[in-house]
């Protein structure tokens, strides 16, 4: 479980168990590959605190931490990441939990208001075999299935601007941990044409505009 403090609100992130869910034949498999599928349950936990112990225009000796504050409040948001990696064609699934158990991974996520590229998905569209729209179309955060707006882009709370998401599979003990890549600027975003299609001309004005910011959310 990692940990973060940010203005007295503490967030929490507990990762479940990794979990191989298949091993199949993807779209564009090449002969000596086959996909492998996994999916981690995260929940994360926010702790808000029900008092204030000091302001900006003071400061007190005892942090909000030494207060026995029971009264703060607690929320829990659960998800399932899921992502896809390459093995040996033939590879069975008691062989990768075996890696896994040498090796232990968990599911990485990256959010920004950039569609995130790799080095590689750089170069191809630099070589003209995918372009920067295309990535951004898959990498959309977009409300899930069920919500009462299940498929519609997801503007974020506060800036209003559209976020892209990203899961790769990566060492639990690695350099690469979560990223949260989003900023507060309401200019810095991408948004090409065929997704600000699906908006209506009075949102993508609002999310171009900084009067669009809400700060108390």
């Amino acid at each position: 479980m990692s940990t973060q403090n940010e203005s007295n609100i503490t967030k929490k992130t507990k990762f479940e168990p990794l979990e191989l869910s298949r091993v199949f034949d993807g779209m564009y498999e090449k002969k000596a590959t086959q996909t492998a599928e996994f999916k981690q349950k995260v929940v994360s936990i926010m702790e808000y605190p029900s008092i204030t112990v000091q302001n900006s225009n003071e400061s007190n000796p005892f942090s909000v931490e030494e207060f026995d504050d029971t009264e703060k409040q607690t929320y829990e948001n659960a998800s399932v990441r899921v992502a896809w990696v390459k093995v040996p064609k033939g590879t069975t699934e008691e062989q990768i939990k075996a890696k896994l158990e040498k090796k232990p991974h968990f599911i990485r996520q990256v959010i920004s208001n950039h569609p995130i590229l790799t080095a590689q998905q750089e170069n191809a569209i630099a070589n003209g075999v995918t372009s920067k729209e295309a990535i951004a179309e898959s990498q959309i955060v977009r409300y899930p299935k069920g919500h009462e707006e299940e498929g519609e882009i997801v503007l974020h709370t506060r800036t209003q601007k559209p976020m892209y998401k990203e899961n790769y599979l990566a060492l639990s003990s690695g350099k690469l941990q979560d990223e949260d890549l989003r900023t507060e600027n309401s200019d810095d975003y991408y948004l090409p044409e065929s997704l600000s299609d699906e908006l209506s001309v009075e949102t993508v004005e609002d999310i171009q505009a900084p009067q669009a910011l809400d700060m108390d959310d």
